[in-house]
Protein backbone atom coordinates (compact mmCIF):
# COMPACT_ATOMS: atom_id res chain seq x y z
CA UNK A 1 0.00 0.00 0.00
CA UNK A 2 0.92 3.60 -0.65
CA UNK A 3 -0.15 7.29 -0.70
CA UNK A 4 -3.16 7.77 -3.25
CA UNK A 5 -1.62 8.31 -6.70
CA UNK A 6 -3.20 11.82 -6.86
CA UNK A 7 -1.58 12.97 -3.80
CA UNK A 8 2.01 12.03 -5.23
CA UNK A 9 1.20 13.93 -8.60
CA UNK A 10 0.62 16.66 -7.22
CA UNK A 11 3.20 17.16 -4.88
CA UNK A 12 5.66 16.45 -7.92
CA UNK A 13 3.93 18.34 -10.14
CA UNK A 14 4.40 21.28 -7.85
CA UNK A 15 7.70 21.00 -7.20
CA UNK A 16 8.41 21.01 -10.60
CA UNK A 17 6.18 24.59 -10.92
CA UNK A 18 7.70 26.49 -9.01
CA UNK A 19 11.37 26.85 -9.43
CA UNK A 20 11.91 29.70 -7.43
CA UNK A 21 11.30 27.69 -3.87
CA UNK A 22 14.51 25.89 -2.44
CA UNK A 23 14.00 22.50 -3.11
CA UNK A 24 16.87 19.87 -3.03
CA UNK A 25 16.18 16.81 -5.23
CA UNK A 26 18.20 13.42 -5.28
CA UNK A 27 17.64 9.49 -5.56
CA UNK A 28 19.09 6.19 -6.18
CA UNK A 29 17.75 3.56 -8.73
CA UNK A 30 18.47 -0.19 -8.59
CA UNK A 31 18.10 -2.46 -11.55
CA UNK A 32 17.40 -6.12 -10.93
CA UNK A 33 17.65 -8.69 -14.24
CA UNK A 34 18.16 -12.47 -14.19
CA UNK A 35 18.22 -14.72 -16.77
CA UNK A 36 17.18 -18.55 -15.80
CA UNK A 37 19.04 -21.97 -17.83
CA UNK A 38 15.98 -23.80 -18.33
CA UNK A 39 17.44 -26.92 -18.54
CA UNK A 40 14.61 -29.37 -17.44
CA UNK A 41 12.13 -26.33 -17.17
CA UNK A 42 9.10 -25.37 -19.73
CA UNK A 43 9.72 -22.12 -20.87
CA UNK A 44 6.85 -19.90 -18.81
CA UNK A 45 6.51 -15.93 -18.47
CA UNK A 46 6.39 -16.44 -14.74
CA UNK A 47 10.14 -18.84 -14.84
CA UNK A 48 12.19 -17.57 -17.44
CA UNK A 49 13.71 -15.32 -14.61
CA UNK A 50 12.69 -11.63 -13.32
CA UNK A 51 12.98 -7.50 -13.85
CA UNK A 52 12.85 -5.30 -11.44
CA UNK A 53 13.94 -1.73 -11.46
CA UNK A 54 13.83 -0.26 -8.09
CA UNK A 55 13.48 4.37 -8.07
CA UNK A 56 13.65 5.75 -4.85
CA UNK A 57 12.91 9.80 -5.48
CA UNK A 58 13.47 12.61 -2.39
CA UNK A 59 12.42 16.16 -2.32
CA UNK A 60 13.51 18.45 0.20
CA UNK A 61 12.40 22.11 1.00
CA UNK A 62 13.08 23.80 4.61
CA UNK A 63 11.37 21.29 7.01
CA UNK A 64 9.14 19.32 4.51
CA UNK A 65 10.13 15.78 3.18
CA UNK A 66 9.23 13.29 0.42
CA UNK A 67 10.00 10.20 -0.46
CA UNK A 68 8.51 8.06 -2.94
CA UNK A 69 9.36 4.82 -4.52
CA UNK A 70 8.71 3.20 -7.34
CA UNK A 71 8.92 -0.51 -7.73
CA UNK A 72 8.83 -2.36 -11.72
CA UNK A 73 8.24 -5.64 -11.39
CA UNK A 74 7.94 -7.56 -14.27
CA UNK A 75 7.86 -10.21 -12.51
CA UNK A 76 9.81 -10.52 -9.55
CA UNK A 77 12.08 -12.79 -7.99
CA UNK A 78 9.11 -14.07 -7.18
CA UNK A 79 6.55 -14.12 -9.90
CA UNK A 80 4.78 -10.52 -8.67
CA UNK A 81 3.67 -8.23 -11.81
CA UNK A 82 3.64 -4.96 -10.84
CA UNK A 83 4.06 -1.71 -13.47
CA UNK A 84 2.59 1.60 -13.91
CA UNK A 85 1.05 3.49 -11.65
CA UNK A 86 0.86 0.65 -9.38
CA UNK A 87 4.60 0.58 -9.09
CA UNK A 88 4.44 3.70 -7.02
CA UNK A 89 4.56 1.76 -3.77
CA UNK A 90 5.84 3.56 -1.13
CA UNK A 91 5.55 7.34 -0.50
CA UNK A 92 5.59 9.91 2.48
CA UNK A 93 5.48 13.49 3.22
CA UNK A 94 7.00 14.31 6.66
CA UNK A 95 7.57 17.62 8.35
CA UNK A 96 10.42 17.66 10.58
CA UNK A 97 11.18 20.80 13.03
CA UNK A 98 14.49 19.49 15.34
CA UNK A 99 12.38 17.70 18.08
CA UNK A 100 9.29 16.93 16.29
CA UNK A 101 8.31 14.83 13.14
CA UNK A 102 4.93 14.14 11.74
CA UNK A 103 4.34 12.22 8.57
CA UNK A 104 1.64 10.54 6.87
CA UNK A 105 2.45 7.38 4.59
CA UNK A 106 4.33 4.55 4.63
CA UNK A 107 6.53 3.70 7.65
CA UNK A 108 8.21 1.23 9.92
CA UNK A 109 9.72 1.55 12.94
CA UNK A 110 10.91 -0.60 15.96
CA UNK A 111 10.28 -0.27 19.51
CA UNK A 112 11.66 -2.57 21.82
CA UNK A 113 14.65 -4.23 19.17
CA UNK A 114 11.27 -5.29 17.52
CA UNK A 115 10.32 -7.53 20.22
CA UNK A 116 7.32 -4.95 21.13
CA UNK A 117 6.72 -3.53 17.59
CA UNK A 118 8.84 -4.71 14.74
CA UNK A 119 8.24 -3.72 11.23
CA UNK A 120 10.73 -4.77 8.33
CA UNK A 121 10.84 -4.92 4.61
CA UNK A 122 13.38 -8.06 3.49
CA UNK A 123 12.98 -8.44 -0.30
CA UNK A 124 15.53 -11.25 -0.62
CA UNK A 125 12.32 -12.96 1.55
CA UNK A 126 9.55 -11.43 -0.53
CA UNK A 127 8.29 -9.78 3.21
CA UNK A 128 6.89 -6.93 4.33
CA UNK A 129 4.88 -5.63 7.12
CA UNK A 130 4.94 -1.90 7.00
CA UNK A 131 1.77 0.14 7.43
CA UNK A 132 0.49 3.41 6.03
CA UNK A 133 -1.35 5.94 8.28
CA UNK A 134 0.60 8.97 10.35
CA UNK A 135 3.88 8.41 12.32
CA UNK A 136 4.54 11.24 14.99
CA UNK A 137 7.49 11.41 16.86
CA UNK A 138 9.17 14.48 19.29
CA UNK A 139 11.52 14.39 22.53
CA UNK A 140 11.82 17.24 24.89
CA UNK A 141 15.08 17.20 27.42
CA UNK A 142 14.58 13.49 29.12
CA UNK A 143 11.39 12.35 27.73
CA UNK A 144 10.40 10.84 23.97
CA UNK A 145 7.35 9.69 22.27
CA UNK A 146 5.61 8.45 19.59
CA UNK A 147 2.52 7.51 18.39
CA UNK A 148 1.03 6.15 15.03
CA UNK A 149 -2.04 4.75 13.30
CA UNK A 150 -1.58 2.65 10.33
CA UNK A 151 -2.63 -0.08 8.12
CA UNK A 152 -1.85 -3.11 5.57
CA UNK A 153 -4.34 -3.96 3.00
CA UNK A 154 -3.80 -6.11 -0.13
CA UNK A 155 -4.90 -5.29 -3.86
CA UNK A 156 -8.81 -5.11 -3.27
CA UNK A 157 -8.45 -3.12 0.34
CA UNK A 158 -8.97 -6.24 2.35
CA UNK A 159 -7.13 -5.41 5.62
CA UNK A 160 -4.34 -7.53 6.75
CA UNK A 161 -3.07 -5.58 9.37
CA UNK A 162 -4.44 -2.61 11.15
CA UNK A 163 -3.04 -0.93 14.35
CA UNK A 164 -2.03 2.22 16.29
CA UNK A 165 -0.44 2.37 19.73
CA UNK A 166 1.96 4.85 21.75
CA UNK A 167 5.53 4.66 23.30
CA UNK A 168 7.15 6.66 25.79
CA UNK A 169 10.76 6.72 27.22
CA UNK A 170 12.33 8.79 30.02
CA UNK A 171 16.13 9.12 30.77
CA UNK A 172 16.87 9.08 34.34
CA UNK A 173 19.97 9.86 36.75
CA UNK A 174 22.70 8.18 35.77
CA UNK A 175 22.03 7.39 31.95
CA UNK A 176 18.99 5.19 33.14
CA UNK A 177 16.16 4.92 30.29
CA UNK A 178 12.79 3.58 30.99
CA UNK A 179 10.13 3.13 28.36
CA UNK A 180 6.77 1.80 27.91
CA UNK A 181 4.20 1.44 24.99
CA UNK A 182 0.22 0.77 24.66
CA UNK A 183 -0.81 -0.71 21.55
CA UNK A 184 -4.23 -1.62 19.98
CA UNK A 185 -4.84 -4.03 17.01
CA UNK A 186 -7.91 -4.04 15.40
CA UNK A 187 -9.73 -6.80 13.53
CA UNK A 188 -7.98 -8.63 9.99
CA UNK A 189 -7.47 -11.42 7.77
CA UNK A 190 -4.46 -12.49 10.26
CA UNK A 191 -6.20 -12.06 13.67
CA UNK A 192 -9.38 -10.67 15.66
CA UNK A 193 -8.18 -7.69 17.80
CA UNK A 194 -6.48 -7.37 21.08
CA UNK A 195 -4.02 -4.98 22.92
CA UNK A 196 -0.60 -5.39 23.67
CA UNK A 197 1.84 -3.80 26.11
CA UNK A 198 5.75 -2.93 26.33
CA UNK A 199 7.98 -2.60 28.94
CA UNK A 200 11.95 -1.38 28.23
CA UNK A 201 14.70 -0.92 30.58
CA UNK A 202 18.81 -0.03 30.19
CA UNK A 203 21.16 0.47 32.25
CA UNK A 204 24.60 1.46 31.62
CA UNK A 205 27.38 0.72 34.09
CA UNK A 206 31.25 1.22 34.08
CA UNK A 207 32.23 -1.61 32.05
CA UNK A 208 29.00 -2.15 30.34
CA UNK A 209 25.10 -2.06 30.09
CA UNK A 210 22.15 -4.40 30.27
CA UNK A 211 19.21 -4.31 28.52
CA UNK A 212 15.34 -5.19 29.26
CA UNK A 213 12.29 -5.87 27.01
CA UNK A 214 9.51 -7.56 28.16
CA UNK A 215 5.52 -7.68 26.00
CA UNK A 216 2.39 -8.98 27.02
CA UNK A 217 -0.79 -9.45 24.51
CA UNK A 218 -4.40 -9.75 25.77
CA UNK A 219 -6.92 -11.55 23.73
CA UNK A 220 -10.74 -12.15 24.41
CA UNK A 221 -10.29 -15.69 22.34
CA UNK A 222 -11.89 -18.74 23.87
CA UNK A 223 -8.57 -20.30 23.52
CA UNK A 224 -6.31 -18.67 24.37
CA UNK A 225 -6.35 -15.34 26.87
CA UNK A 226 -2.63 -13.69 26.56
CA UNK A 227 1.11 -14.76 24.99
CA UNK A 228 4.17 -12.89 26.41
CA UNK A 229 7.74 -12.35 25.05
CA UNK A 230 10.69 -11.27 27.24
CA UNK A 231 14.23 -10.42 25.61
CA UNK A 232 17.32 -9.34 27.61
CA UNK A 233 21.28 -8.72 27.06
CA UNK A 234 24.18 -7.90 29.13
CA UNK A 235 27.18 -6.50 27.66
CA UNK A 236 30.52 -5.85 29.12
CA UNK A 237 33.41 -4.31 26.60
CA UNK A 238 37.10 -3.42 28.42
CA UNK A 239 40.67 -2.50 26.53
CA UNK A 240 40.06 -4.76 23.12
CA UNK A 241 37.62 -7.53 24.27
CA UNK A 242 33.72 -7.62 24.76
CA UNK A 243 31.37 -10.29 25.98
CA UNK A 244 27.90 -10.12 25.30
CA UNK A 245 25.03 -12.39 27.21
CA UNK A 246 21.58 -12.55 25.36
CA UNK A 247 18.75 -14.64 26.75
CA UNK A 248 14.82 -14.06 25.00
CA UNK A 249 12.08 -16.70 26.56
CA UNK A 250 8.87 -16.30 23.79
CA UNK A 251 5.78 -17.84 23.87
CA UNK A 252 4.19 -15.22 21.02
CA UNK A 253 1.01 -15.95 19.64
CA UNK A 254 0.36 -18.92 17.09
CA UNK A 255 -1.11 -16.49 14.67
CA UNK A 256 -0.40 -17.24 10.65
CA UNK A 257 2.33 -14.27 11.07
CA UNK A 258 3.50 -12.73 13.82
CA UNK A 259 1.46 -9.19 14.11
CA UNK A 260 4.09 -6.23 13.59
CA UNK A 261 7.01 -8.01 15.77
CA UNK A 262 10.23 -8.65 14.69
CA UNK A 263 11.97 -10.00 17.79
CA UNK A 264 15.72 -10.56 18.46
CA UNK A 265 16.98 -13.81 18.61
CA UNK A 266 20.08 -15.09 21.00
CA UNK A 267 21.84 -16.84 18.10
CA UNK A 268 24.29 -15.04 15.60
CA UNK A 269 22.79 -14.42 12.33
CA UNK A 270 25.73 -15.19 10.47
CA UNK A 271 29.01 -16.97 10.74
CA UNK A 272 30.27 -18.61 7.28
CA UNK A 273 28.34 -19.62 4.57
CA UNK A 274 28.05 -23.56 5.07
CA UNK A 275 27.28 -23.64 8.66
CA UNK A 276 24.74 -20.66 7.83
CA UNK A 277 23.20 -23.29 5.37
CA UNK A 278 21.56 -25.39 7.94
CA UNK A 279 19.63 -22.42 10.28
CA UNK A 280 17.85 -23.91 13.51
CA UNK A 281 14.21 -22.04 12.59
CA UNK A 282 12.33 -20.09 15.49
CA UNK A 283 9.20 -20.77 17.20
CA UNK A 284 8.35 -17.79 18.21
CA UNK A 285 5.00 -19.56 19.77
CA UNK A 286 7.27 -21.39 22.59
CA UNK A 287 10.75 -20.99 22.60
CA UNK A 288 13.74 -20.23 24.89
CA UNK A 289 17.32 -19.82 24.20
CA UNK A 290 20.80 -17.93 25.50
CA UNK A 291 24.64 -16.74 24.04
CA UNK A 292 27.15 -15.98 24.87
CA UNK A 293 29.73 -14.15 22.17
CA UNK A 294 33.11 -13.12 23.05
CA UNK A 295 35.44 -10.93 20.75
CA UNK A 296 39.25 -9.90 21.60
CA UNK A 297 42.52 -8.83 19.88
CA UNK A 298 45.50 -8.75 21.99
CA UNK A 299 48.72 -7.87 19.31
CA UNK A 300 48.17 -8.78 15.75
CA UNK A 301 45.84 -11.76 17.15
CA UNK A 302 41.39 -11.22 16.95
CA UNK A 303 39.44 -13.99 18.74
CA UNK A 304 35.95 -14.37 18.12
CA UNK A 305 33.82 -17.29 20.32
CA UNK A 306 29.93 -17.90 20.06
CA UNK A 307 28.43 -20.28 21.94
CA UNK A 308 24.58 -20.61 21.81
CA UNK A 309 21.68 -22.62 23.10
CA UNK A 310 17.85 -23.01 22.27
CA UNK A 311 14.78 -25.44 22.32
CA UNK A 312 11.29 -25.05 22.35
CA UNK A 313 8.96 -25.29 25.90
CA UNK A 314 5.84 -26.74 26.93
CA UNK A 315 5.26 -24.73 29.46
CA UNK A 316 7.10 -22.13 30.94
CA UNK A 317 10.99 -22.80 31.39
CA UNK A 318 14.05 -20.71 32.28
CA UNK A 319 16.69 -22.04 30.08
CA UNK A 320 16.19 -24.56 27.04
CA UNK A 321 15.64 -28.30 27.51
CA UNK A 322 17.47 -31.53 26.38
CA UNK A 323 14.37 -33.47 25.79
CA UNK A 324 14.38 -34.78 22.64
CA UNK A 325 10.61 -33.65 21.45
CA UNK A 326 11.27 -30.05 22.59
CA UNK A 327 13.82 -30.09 19.41
CA UNK A 328 16.86 -29.04 21.60
CA UNK A 329 19.99 -27.39 19.69
CA UNK A 330 23.47 -25.77 20.88
CA UNK A 331 25.82 -24.63 18.44
CA UNK A 332 29.85 -23.29 19.25
CA UNK A 333 31.34 -21.08 16.09
CA UNK A 334 34.95 -19.34 16.44
CA UNK A 335 37.15 -17.91 14.14
CA UNK A 336 41.26 -16.95 14.76
CA UNK A 337 42.58 -13.97 12.70
CA UNK A 338 46.45 -13.52 12.13
CA UNK A 339 48.46 -11.99 9.72
CA UNK A 340 51.01 -14.54 8.33
CA UNK A 341 53.23 -12.25 6.64
CA UNK A 342 53.57 -8.00 5.66
CA UNK A 343 50.82 -8.65 3.47
CA UNK A 344 48.94 -11.04 3.93
CA UNK A 345 46.36 -12.53 6.91
CA UNK A 346 45.06 -15.28 7.50
CA UNK A 347 41.39 -16.53 8.84
CA UNK A 348 40.54 -19.81 10.25
CA UNK A 349 36.94 -20.50 10.92
CA UNK A 350 35.29 -23.58 12.96
CA UNK A 351 31.91 -24.57 14.30
CA UNK A 352 29.80 -27.15 15.66
CA UNK A 353 26.24 -27.59 15.43
CA UNK A 354 23.80 -30.46 17.06
CA UNK A 355 19.81 -30.70 16.92
CA UNK A 356 20.04 -33.51 19.88
CA UNK A 357 18.57 -36.98 18.43
CA UNK A 358 18.18 -35.04 14.86
CA UNK A 359 22.03 -34.25 13.28
CA UNK A 360 25.37 -33.18 13.99
CA UNK A 361 27.36 -30.89 12.12
CA UNK A 362 30.74 -30.05 12.35
CA UNK A 363 33.30 -28.56 10.28
CA UNK A 364 36.18 -25.58 9.42
CA UNK A 365 37.79 -23.81 6.71
CA UNK A 366 39.94 -20.34 6.34
CA UNK A 367 40.00 -17.17 4.39
CA UNK A 368 43.62 -15.76 3.23
CA UNK A 369 43.89 -12.23 2.38
CA UNK A 370 47.09 -11.20 0.57
CA UNK A 371 47.91 -7.31 -0.60
CA UNK A 372 49.64 -7.58 -3.34
CA UNK A 373 50.23 -3.75 -3.69
CA UNK A 374 48.06 -0.28 -2.66
CA UNK A 375 45.31 -1.22 -4.66
CA UNK A 376 45.24 -5.08 -5.68
CA UNK A 377 44.73 -7.66 -3.29
CA UNK A 378 43.45 -11.12 -4.00
CA UNK A 379 41.32 -13.25 -1.25
CA UNK A 380 41.04 -16.98 -1.09
CA UNK A 381 38.26 -18.77 0.89
CA UNK A 382 37.97 -22.24 1.94
CA UNK A 383 35.08 -24.38 3.98
CA UNK A 384 34.47 -27.89 4.65
CA UNK A 385 31.16 -29.04 6.87
CA UNK A 386 30.30 -32.81 8.01
CA UNK A 387 26.48 -33.38 8.20
CA UNK A 388 26.40 -36.88 10.30
CA UNK A 389 23.48 -38.74 11.90
CA UNK A 390 20.82 -37.16 9.84
CA UNK A 391 17.54 -39.23 10.53
CA UNK A 392 16.91 -41.25 6.90
CA UNK A 393 19.86 -39.43 5.41
CA UNK A 394 23.25 -40.82 5.10
CA UNK A 395 25.91 -38.71 6.05
CA UNK A 396 27.58 -36.36 3.47
CA UNK A 397 30.10 -33.30 3.50
CA UNK A 398 29.64 -29.77 2.11
CA UNK A 399 32.61 -28.49 0.04
CA UNK A 400 33.35 -24.50 -0.98
CA UNK A 401 36.08 -22.84 -2.64
CA UNK A 402 36.44 -19.52 -3.72
CA UNK A 403 38.86 -16.92 -5.24
CA UNK A 404 38.97 -13.31 -5.66
CA UNK A 405 40.92 -10.57 -6.97
CA UNK A 406 40.35 -6.97 -6.46
CA UNK A 407 41.72 -3.74 -7.94
CA UNK A 408 40.74 -1.01 -5.49
CA UNK A 409 37.85 1.55 -6.83
CA UNK A 410 37.68 -0.57 -10.18
CA UNK A 411 36.65 -4.12 -9.85
CA UNK A 412 36.11 -7.76 -8.11
CA UNK A 413 35.83 -11.41 -9.72
CA UNK A 414 35.18 -14.38 -8.01
CA UNK A 415 35.14 -17.45 -8.64
CA UNK A 416 33.36 -20.04 -6.25
CA UNK A 417 32.39 -23.34 -6.14
CA UNK A 418 30.83 -25.06 -3.99
CA UNK A 419 29.30 -28.96 -3.37
CA UNK A 420 27.00 -31.30 -1.47
CA UNK A 421 26.76 -34.49 -1.20
CA UNK A 422 22.95 -34.02 0.26
CA UNK A 423 20.92 -36.94 -1.86
CA UNK A 424 17.62 -35.27 -1.75
CA UNK A 425 19.23 -31.55 -3.64
CA UNK A 426 18.90 -32.49 -6.98
CA UNK A 427 19.88 -28.82 -8.21
CA UNK A 428 23.03 -27.77 -9.36
CA UNK A 429 25.51 -30.26 -11.84
CA UNK A 430 26.82 -33.60 -11.29
CA UNK A 431 30.57 -33.16 -10.48
CA UNK A 432 31.13 -36.54 -11.94
CA UNK A 433 30.42 -34.63 -15.37
CA UNK A 434 33.27 -34.52 -17.66
CA UNK A 435 33.28 -30.49 -17.37
CA UNK A 436 33.74 -31.19 -13.33
CA UNK A 437 36.01 -33.12 -11.44
CA UNK A 438 34.29 -35.70 -9.58
CA UNK A 439 34.77 -34.57 -5.70
CA UNK A 440 32.77 -37.59 -3.69
CA UNK A 441 30.42 -40.10 -5.23
CA UNK A 442 26.95 -38.54 -5.88
CA UNK A 443 28.05 -35.09 -5.33
CA UNK A 444 26.45 -32.03 -6.83
CA UNK A 445 28.12 -28.46 -7.46
CA UNK A 446 27.27 -24.76 -7.81
CA UNK A 447 29.41 -23.17 -9.56
CA UNK A 448 29.74 -19.48 -10.54
CA UNK A 449 31.54 -16.43 -11.40
CA UNK A 450 30.59 -13.27 -10.48
CA UNK A 451 32.43 -9.56 -11.50
CA UNK A 452 31.39 -6.00 -9.45
CA UNK A 453 32.76 -3.20 -11.51
CA UNK A 454 32.77 0.03 -10.21
CA UNK A 455 31.75 2.37 -13.58
CA UNK A 456 31.92 5.59 -11.76
CA UNK A 457 31.19 7.23 -8.56
CA UNK A 458 27.90 7.36 -9.21
CA UNK A 459 27.09 3.67 -10.78
CA UNK A 460 28.04 -0.06 -9.97
CA UNK A 461 27.83 -3.26 -12.43
CA UNK A 462 27.74 -6.74 -11.05
CA UNK A 463 26.79 -9.45 -13.17
CA UNK A 464 26.74 -13.15 -11.89
CA UNK A 465 27.05 -16.25 -14.13
CA UNK A 466 26.30 -19.51 -12.79
CA UNK A 467 24.30 -21.69 -10.21
CA UNK A 468 23.26 -20.80 -6.63
CA UNK A 469 22.13 -23.59 -3.92
CA UNK A 470 18.83 -23.33 -2.80
CA UNK A 471 17.56 -23.68 0.81
CA UNK A 472 16.18 -21.97 3.95
CA UNK A 473 17.69 -18.17 4.02
CA UNK A 474 17.38 -16.61 6.93
CA UNK A 475 17.18 -12.81 7.97
CA UNK A 476 16.77 -11.19 10.90
CA UNK A 477 14.91 -14.45 12.44
CA UNK A 478 12.56 -14.50 8.96
CA UNK A 479 13.12 -17.73 7.00
CA UNK A 480 11.59 -18.74 3.74
CA UNK A 481 12.52 -21.09 1.32
CA UNK A 482 14.10 -19.95 -1.53
CA UNK A 483 14.50 -21.53 -4.80
CA UNK A 484 17.99 -23.01 -6.41
CA UNK A 485 18.78 -20.51 -9.59
CA UNK A 486 21.09 -21.29 -12.68
CA UNK A 487 21.78 -18.28 -15.53
CA UNK A 488 22.63 -14.75 -15.66
CA UNK A 489 22.33 -11.80 -13.30
CA UNK A 490 22.59 -8.08 -13.48
CA UNK A 491 22.56 -5.44 -10.72
CA UNK A 492 22.79 -2.05 -11.81
CA UNK A 493 23.35 0.73 -8.66
CA UNK A 494 22.76 4.39 -9.38
CA UNK A 495 22.91 7.59 -7.77
CA UNK A 496 21.05 10.17 -8.92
Amino acid sequence: MSLPKSYIIIVLILSLSYPSIAITINGSNEMRYARRGLGDLQKTDDNWGWFENQLNLDLWQNNWHFNMRALSLNPSEFGIHQSGLKAIDKAYIEFNDQNFKLRYGNFYRNWGRGLILGMIEARELNYDNGLLGFLMEGSKGNLEGAAFYGEEKDAIDSVYERAGGIYISYTLPLEVRVGGSLLHFENGIRHNGFERRGLELEIPFGIGSTYWTYVADSYDYSYQRYSHGLYSSLEFFGNGWSLLLDYNNYRLPKFEQLPLQNPPLSRPEATWTLFDRYPYEPFYDAEVGYQIDFSASVEDWALKWNFNQVSKQESIRILPSLKDRLIPYWASTFSIKHPITNLGHLELLGGYAEQTSFSERWGGGFIYEHLFTNDISTTTEFQYLWNTKIPWYPDYRDLLISSAITKANLFTLTILAECSGDPFDLSGVKSDKKSYRKLFDDDRCWPNLELALILSKQHQLRLFYGYERGGIRCTGGLCRQINPFKGVKVTLNSQL
